[in-house]
């Protein structure tokens, strides 16, 4: 979380790191045929990041 000079948050960046996040989940539930809240709740953000790296790959293959 980013936090401005005058001690603020900067939601603005928080919440597109989350949208980021989510929309990853959401990719990787429908290649895998899960449910993307599953993953949003019990994953972390390198598990996430692994598996949409490896997907892209198998793309790039085809």
């Amino acid at each position: 979380m980013e936090i401005k000079s005058n001690g603020e948050i900067n939601y603005k960046k928080h919440y597109k790191k989350m949208d980021a996040r989510l929309i990853d989940a959401h990719y990787i539930a429908y290649e895998f045929k899960l449910n993307p809240y599953d993953i949003e709740d019990n994953w972390g953000d390198k598990q996430i990041i692994d598996t949409v790296s490896f997907l892209k790959e198998l793309y790039k293959r085809k």
